[in-house]
């Protein structure tokens, strides 16, 4: 018995020295859980953001720039008598096992000239293909990314605060609706042309050119809407400048990322006492048109105490906002939103590869 004693004693002083690899990554505490935790505040941040600019408020970012953590595993050999009489032995040894994680987490307020260019910079016509190219849907990326095709506009005014100003967006609508179509019959193809570049090779001067059968009322009509087509064999090509050219000529114009957060804020649903007291701006039948075009990229419901099936939740000016983690539709657009987030703040330093379509200049 004294032997056993004796190995429980050694065992318990060898894991005083060091914490196991396993203990430390998957146990509480490990990476998964900070990284879990990191994921969820990330989102309840840009949620905190799209609530704000509803109210009118100015938004605000901190980067998680630094996670550390240290792990100390206490051993200790605990002696303990026993009664006489009722065990031959009259000395007993346990022990304790314990440990303790202390994490360290650096904060970065993005703030300054560069974040600033970062959030007010048109978004990327190659970030926009990277994500359609990666299954994106693209009448949802191009209603929250793009204000106008040409003269073809997609609600320009819910680029900035939110206006009673009854905005123009069927037609676009109706264009990324005919696009979707033939996304998912798999004949769509976005492309990017690069005409001029600066002294680094980044490209100054971009062509956004979508290509797509040319059989079909669905083709007719969106040429229709968008012009300037030109048909290479089977397909039509459309090409579109970004921006405007040296001559004045309008062609896409893409949101900037301040401005798609704009626009996804009036899908946040406000107490009626805060519509009341004149805090947020009232969405009646004057301006009905915000709930129509919204409604079904996001909606960001509201309560009194904390939401029990929350995709996203946070608390603000004494109320809880939540997209309920059942609204796969408005999931799905939020997604995107951090993604073009994460993906702008990439582009901006560096574009990344332009993808032209080998259909006709």
């Amino acid at each position: 018995m004294r032997k056993l004693y004796g190995f429980l004693v050694l065992v318990v002083l060898m894991c005083g020295c060091h914490v196991p690899s396993r203990v430390a990554m998957e146990n509480s505490g490990g990476r998964t859980d900070y990284n879990v935790s990191i994921q969820k505040t990330n989102s309840a941040e840009m949620l905190l953001n799209l609530v704000r600019l509803r109210y009118y408020d100015t938004p605000f970012f901190l980067q998680v720039s630094n996670v550390t953590t240290q792990m100390t595993f206490k051993g200790a050999a605990l002696p303990a008598l026993s009664f006489p009489g009722h065990q031959d032995d009259t000395f007993g040894l346990g022990g304790e096992l314990s440990w303790t994680d202390q994490p360290t987490i650096q904060y970065t307020p993005l703030e300054g000239q560069q974040f600033a260019t970062q959030l007010l910079q048109p978004i990327n016509l190659s970030t926009l293909q990277l994500l359609i190219n990666t299954g994106w849907d693209v009448d949802r990326l191009f209603r929250l990314a793009i204000q106008s095709f040409d003269t073809l506009t997609n609600a320009p005014i819910g680029s900035g605060p939110a206006s009673e100003i009854i905005a123009k967006y069927r037609e676009f609508f109706e264009a990324t609706k005919l696009m979707r179509y033939f996304q998912a019959e798999g004949t769509l193809r976005v492309g990017i042309e690069a005409l001029k570049k600066d002294e680094e090779g980044e490209p100054e001067e971009e062509i956004l050119q979508i290509a797509f059968p040319a059989d079909g009322h669905e083709a007719k009509r969106l040429v229709e809407l968008l012009g300037n087509a030109k048909q290479v064999e089977n397909m039509y090509v459309i090409s579109m400048f970004k921006g405007y050219t040296s001559k004045g000529v309008i062609g896409v114009l893409p949101r900037s990322l301040l401005a798609c957060m704009y626009y996804l804020s009036m899908g946040v649903i406000t107490p009626q006492v805060d519509v009341t007291m004149g805090k947020v701006t009232k969405l009646d039948k004057s301006n009905y048109v915000w709930k129509d075009m919204i409604y079904d990229l996001i909606k960001i419901k509201n309560c009194t105490g904390t939401p029990s099936n929350a995709y996203a939740a946070v608390k603000y000016r004494g109320s809880w906002f939540y997209i309920s983690d059942e609204d796969l539709n408005s999931k799905r657009t939020f997604m995107m939103l951090l993604q073009l987030y994460n993906l702008q703040s990439i582009t901006h330093k560096k574009s990344p590869p332009l993808l032209t379509l080998p259909l006709g200049k």
